[in-house]
């Protein structure tokens, strides 16, 4: 009897936005351009954070797995995003 635990990073395209935006981002609001231009936003992910596991940068989510060992069943599952340990 047991369980198996694994967390796996999930990368997600790099965010290619100017200065500007990331602050604008950072106190939670949209750039003007993307108001204007809403395709820009539906392209992006504002939630994904970077993170640094064995000294490479990924921005992104992680999977979070609990398995039975005996029976093979998924116990839980979660994903969260890359700031979050665990």
């Amino acid at each position: 009897m047991g369980q198996i635990v694994d967390t796996t990073l999930i990368p997600v395209p790099n965010q290619h936005n100017t200065k500007e935006e990331k602050q604008k981002l950072a106190l939670g609001s949209i750039p003007e351009n993307w108001q204007q231009k809403p395709h820009p936003l539906c392209h992006k992910d504002t939630d994904g954070p970077w993170t640094k596991k064995n000294g490479q940068s990924s921005f992104g989510y992680k999977n979070h797995i609990s398995i039975d060992v005996e029976y093979g069943s998924i116990r839980r599952y979660q994903v969260t995003d890359t700031s979050l340990s665990g």
